[in-house]
């Protein structure tokens, strides 16, 4: 990889799919904002969700683990579900939901910046190991060549865990460069209770990965809270979800705090676009000092550099 698309590829690690390219010898262009995007997402088809009513306060119960899959499963069925690991080489903390129909919906956060973005997949189970290649949605071009295979769990309450090899080309077996990914609880498991200075960016960053899944899978926002699995309201904040005043094709969160000596935080999330694929990036604001108003909408560049407004800071 050239110099220049080693620059880019740090740059852009925070892609979750360029999180399983780096070291691949592949590299994309400098990310520029998207003049158009699906017209499900102009403004007068933005939907409205009827809320769902949730309980004021995170449900105090432990987080479930994801279920073990039963042997005879088929491979495809096993993948099915959300996955987290890091990818070998990468600062990159990633989430990635295995679809039907080959879709693999992808948030990576890279320094406190979350990017969503869209790949396919493809399952070959013939082969042992099993073949496990990703490419663009939106081509037919050769992404990566992959093996994969489940790891026998430890325990039988223990989350199964995935090893994947990705290359240009078909590697033949595992090395020391294979990431390693493990299932994760569902969406809609409850939050362990957590403290009232810790909550606020909790829960937004929690909304934050949940609004970035739901844009990638249903290619429209979510405008209600509940509909991302949390509530709208706890006695320390409130949260609430809208389009950016200046661009309906953003979307600006806020958590603010109710009480007094808690800092409020807002995220941006904004479309992108990178050699003609579409992609979303998120970053968090928090308010310098404790405050009861939630900072204002943050802004993006040409060069991807994410600006939270006066009076905050990007965390």
């Amino acid at each position: 990889m050239s110099l220049n698309g080693w620059n880019i590829a740090r740059r852009l690690g925070r892609s979750l799919s360029l999180a399983l390219l780096l070291g691949s010898g592949i590299s994309f262009s400098t990310l520029h904002p998207v003049q158009a995007i699906n017209p499900i997402l102009q403004p007068s088809t933005l939907p409205t969700h009827p809320a769902t009513p949730l309980p004021l306060s995170p449900t105090p119960s432990a987080t479930p683990s994801p279920t073990p899959p039963t042997p005879s499963a088929s491979f495809t069925q096993q993948l099915l579900g959300r996955w987290q690991g890091r990818p070998q080489g990468t600062a990159a903390d990633i989430l990635m939901s295995f679809q039907p129909a080959g879709r693999l919906a992808m948030v990576s956060v890279v320094k406190g910046q979350f990017t969503g973005t869209l790949l396919h997949y493809e399952v070959n189970d013939s082969p042992t190991p099993v073949h496990l290649d990703i490419s663009k949605s939106n081509t037919t071009s050769a992404g990566l060549l992959g093996i994969a295979e489940f790891q026998p769990a430890p325990s039988a309450s223990s989350p199964p865990t995935l090893r994947w090899q990705l290359a240009p080309t078909r590697p033949r077996q595992f090395g020391p460069q294979a990431h390693w990914l493990t299932q994760v609880a569902p969406e809609s498991a409850p939050i362990a209770p957590i403290a009232a200075d810790l909550e606020g960016v909790a829960y937004l960053r929690k909304l934050t990965i949940e609004q970035l899944f739901y844009i990638l899978q249903q290619e429209t926002f979510a405008l209600e809270v509940q509909t991302l699995h949390l509530p709208s309201e706890t006695p320390n904040y409130r949260y609430q979800i809208q389009p950016s005043p200046y661009d309906r094709q953003q979307l600006r969160m806020t958590a603010t705090a109710k009480r007094l000596g808690l800092k409020s935080f807002t995220t941006g999330i904004f479309p992108v676009q990178v050699n003609q694929e579409q992609r979303w990036l998120a970053g968090i604001c928090q308010s310098y000092r404790a405050s009861q108003i939630a900072p204002a909408m943050p802004t993006i560049t040409k060069q991807e550099d994410f600006q939270c407004p006066p009076g905050s800071v990007k965390i």
